[in-house]
Parts: structure tokens; C-alpha cells; sequence
């Protein structure tokens, strides 16, 4: 029997930065259920080891073929970040986008251990982490995608509007201005973007990559429950979406997915898409290209079992989702808040 791999599973917020966040944060949640998820179905293989570092104030996820460093201080969690890196034979990160938190974890890894890293890299990445660039990408290729600019205090766009942050992961710092003036404390020195609010439903899937950029397998559209406000509030989805026009909208999918395979460069792993369907001109636009695992990763898992895990590793699948049950999943903050003096154990 040959010796297990070690796999490093890394997610920024359950390791400790969730000290420098905010405490109500759907990042947070999302960013724990991923995380605890994803540990799951690798520690399950017998192929791997894994080993993942995680913050003093929250419960550690249990598993029994799994190693955990437990920090207490950021001192300590980038400690064992370096240690945990030079001694991984694979790294998969799950971390947030913003703040350049994504590509500064993915730098180092690959600083440490550069053929271990299996996150997305290069074009891919740039593109996944900047939303005025996939616009422009979006543009250049003929991929329907709402109209952007950047916002400089002035736009073609009037209200309804969505103001959104280049680099913001998840619904985080998303602002609805829904009568004008659009407000004047908007950051205006080319942070953020600006995008008609548009009618249609919000859609998600996503699809594995090998190291050659082949895909390995894709899953199927899912539907977004969101909440809209003066912000928008992510509260979880619901997998397959059911609708008369699913086949239309997984075509264009398709399209658009093969489109990413032919002119992106860096596709690697789990890489999401966050959709949006207008029925009126029957168009799937594409919104958002997530270089990285997502919370819908929940809701496939429990269609799909480890084959996503195993498509991961590059082998090749094609499972049949025409007769899939439908299920839900809820990102709820309250669920993975540290509590109060909460002993560790």
C-alpha cells in the first residue's frame, strides 16, 4: 500500500483572520462550511493526509485522518502556514479574493512550494480577483455580462445601480443605489465598479481544471438566494435550478465554459461562475469568475459525493445530473461565530 500524499488545506478566515474581520461576516460562515467540507471528502481518500491550520476561538472540525495546528496568534498561523507548505506534497487554498487575500496566499504558497499549489495561477487569477478586468475580458471574447464602468464619481449608469469592489469576494461591500444621487462617501479613485441593477435570477455552477488546463468535470446550474436591500445578502442556493429554461441557459453555460478553456490561461481546480438569466432576451450573462472553491460546493457535495474531490485530482468524470434531486443549503453567520470565553478543545 503506497504512503498517503499530505494535502494542505488552507482557508484564511478559520485560520485566524477572522480576528481582523467582522464578526457577523457571511464570509466567515461560507468561508468555515467550505472549508469543513472540502477537509471532509479529501480526508475521506485514502490517498491523502490532510493537514490544515485553524483559529484558537473556533471549534475545529473533527475527522479522523486529519492533522490540525492550532493557532493563537496571526504570528503563530503564518508559522505554521510556512510549515505546513514546505512539508505538503499538494496545497489547496480556500480563501476570499478581497483585499488581495487570494493572490497573497497563492504568492507565498507557491514562493515555498511552487509545484504543489493546485489553485488556479496567471491569467486566470488576475482575471478572477478583478471585476472591471473580466468585464473587459468579457467584452473582448463576445460573453454576455452586465455593462461596467469604473466608478470615478461620474457614469453612464443611473439608479437602479450596484457598486461593487474590483476585488470583492462574495456580496461583501456591494452597495444598491436604488433612487440618485448616487452618495458621495463611494470610493471614487478607480476601486470600484458600477453596474445597472438588472432583472433576472441570480444562477451559480462551477468546474474542475487539471494542471493543463483540461476540464474535468462541470456541474450543473445552480439557483442563488440572495437578499436585496441597500446591499445584497447572500443566504444560500438551491441545486439544479428547475426551470423550463434550464437547457437553454446550461447551453450558452457551455458555450461560455469553453470559451474560459480556449482563451484563459491558468484555470486550474474548482473555479465558479456566478450567473445571471433574463428571460426577455432568454440570455445567460455571466457576472462573476470565482478562481476558487465556492459555497455552492455544499450544495454539489451532497449531489455528487467525492467525485468532485476526486475530479480535483484530475481524474476525469462525467456524472449524470438529469436525474438529480433538488437540494438546498444556507450560509448562515450564527452557526460558525466563535462564542464568548468558548473553551478549546
Amino acid at each position: 500500500m503506497s504512503t498517503p500524499q499530505t494535502l494542505f488545506i488552507y482557508e484564511s478566515l478559520t485560520a485566524g483572520a477572522y480576528r481582523q474581520a467582522h464578526q457577523n461576516s457571511s464570509l466567515l460562515a461560507e468561508g468555515r462550511m467550505m472549508a469543513e467540507a472540502v477537509i471532509a471528502d479529501f480526508a475521506a481518500l485514502d490517498a491523502f493526509q490532510v493537514v490544515t491550520v485553524w483559529g484558537s476561538r473556533l471549534r475545529r472540525p473533527r475527522q479522523p485522518r486529519l492533522k490540525t495546528y492550532v493557532a493563537e496568534s496571526c504570528q503563530e498561523e503564518q508559522s505554521y502556514f510556512r510549515q505546513c507548505c514546505e512539508q505538503a506534497d499538494r496545497i489547496l487554498i480556500v480563501t476570499p479574493e478581497s483585499q488581495d487575500t487570494l493572490r497573497n496566499a497563492l504568492r507565498a504558497a507557491r514562493t515555498i512550494n511552487p509545484e504543489g499549489v493546485t489553485n488556479v495561477s496567471g491569467e486566470a487569477l488576475d482575471i478572477g480577483c478583478d471585476k472591471w478586468k473580466l468585464s473587459q475580458f468579457c467584452e473582448d471574447q463576445g460573453i454576455a455580462h452586465p455593462q461596467t464602468e469604473l466608478w470615478t464619481g461620474q457614469a453612464h449608469h443611473q439608479p437602479p445601480v450596484l457598486l461593487k469592489p474590483r476585488d470583492g469576494a462574495g456580496c461583501e461591500g456591494i452597495r444598491i443605489v436604488h433612487e440618485p444621487p448616487i452618495p458621495d462617501d463611494i470610493d471614487t479613485d478607480g476601486r470600484m465598479i458600477i453596474q445597472p441593477l438588472l432583472p433576472g435570477v441570480a444562477l451559480s455552477s462551477a468546474a474542475c481544471f487539471s494542471s493543463a488546463g483540461k476540464r474535468m468535470l462541470t456541474l450543473p446550474l445552480g439557483e442563488q438566494q440572495l437578499k436585496f436591500t441597500d446591499s445584497v445578502e447572500y443566504e444560500g442556493g438551491r441545486i439544479p435550478w428547475e426551470d423550463p429554461m434550464r437547457d437553454a441557459a446550461e447551453s450558452q453555460a457551455e458555450r461560455i465554459w469553453e470559451i474560459l478553456g480556449r482563451e484563459l490561461t491558468g484555470l486550474r481546480g474548482y473555479v465558479g461562475i456566478d450567473w445571471l438569466w433574463d428571460n426577455e432576451p432568454q440570455t445567460l450573462r455571466l457576472v462573476e469568475l470565482n478562481p476558487r472553491l465556492t459555497t455552492s460546493y455544499i450544495g454539489y457535495r451532497k449531489l455528487f459525493g467525492r467525485q468532485i474531490a476526486e475530479a480535483m485530482l484530475e481524474r476525469p468524470l462525467s456524472p449524470d445530473a438529469s436525474h438529480i434531486r433538488n437540494v438546498q443549503f444556507a450560509a448562515n453567520p450564527e452557526t460558525v461565530l466563535p462564542l464568548p470565553g468558548e473553551e478549546r478543545t
